[in-house]
């Protein structure tokens, strides 16, 4: 999904925080984290304690969110997604990946994420963090996997076609990167208003830093002569791959700068 996709994305209920998240991707990848993102207790800023308080604030956001609204597990898995697309597939926060033997299983029509179906005989995980994005989420590559649980659901006590629950093959799959309890309204105080806002402020700190990163990118690089041609053609749809690598760059910078203007 293109930015203009998560742009069509955001509405009513918790669409919103899909810019969060592609935010909190790009802060990760940069080396402005420790300086936008507070200390937490005596935890060392990028230590694997940090990065995983990081992450259940920000999914602790979403997770308050969705139940609020209403959408559930629906709710998160379509914010994650959006904003995973929008940062090509290469985010840190995948939904729902399905795993076979292991094996997480991905789309055969966009092979950069995992199939959007539910394989049967798969276990799905409703978040897995990765350590690199840009990697498929094998097991060796996930940082933390989250299970979530709104008002009602549970762990069933069915066994599936690998002859444990749905919690005995999660911590099969992912051992100690998965809490025995699974996220709730009361691990995440969902009604605690302090709470709340401690939370939302990590997709909040990242969204200010992202936005503060491309207006002092817009002063450095304004928009030129050789910009106006190009963005005319985007919004005409004229562009295609002939125009190469150099005039892609710029046309994505234009876009940036025009996005900027309004």
């Amino acid at each position: 999904m293109s930015t203009a996709a998560l742009e069509n994305f955001r509405g009513p209920g918790c669409g919103h925080l899909a810019y969060g998240f592609r935010a909190l991707d790009m802060l990760k990848k940069s080396d402005s984290l420790c300086q936008v993102l507070p200390p937490i207790g005596n935890q060392a800023c990028r230590s694997k304690d940090y990065m995983n308080e990081i992450d259940s604030r920000a999914l602790c956001t979403l997770f308050c969110c969705c139940n609020k609204t209403g959408g559930r597990q629906a709710c998160v898995k379509n914010v994650l997604w959006a904003a995973d697309g929008a940062n090509g597939y290469s985010g840190h926060y995948k939904a729902e990946v399905p795993y076979i033997d292991r094996q997480p299983q991905m789309s055969r029509n966009n092979p950069k994420r995992a199939t959007r179906g539910r394989p049967a005989g798969s276990r799905i995980p409703d978040v897995v963090v990765v350590k690199d994005g840009a990697k498929p989420p094998t097991l060796d590559n996930v940082q933390k996997a989250y299970e979530m649980k709104f008002p009602g659901d549970s762990y069933g006590n069915e066994i599936g076609s690998d002859h444990m629950t749905q919690q005995e093959a999660y911590k099969d799959l992912f051992e100690d990167k998965i809490d025995e309890k699974p996220m709730t309204t009361q691990s995440c105080k969902c009604d605690d208003e302090d709470e709340a806002k401690e939370n939302a402020s990590v997709l909040q700190k990242a969204r200010a830093w992202e936005a503060q990163r491309d207006q002092a990118l817009a002063i450095e690089h304004p928009l030129n002569e050789e910009m106006w041609p190009l963005i005319a053609s985007a919004l005409t749809g004229g562009v295609t791959s002939v125009i190469g690598r150099g005039a892609s760059l710029l046309l994505g910078r234009a876009l940036q700068v025009l996005k900027l203007a309004f």
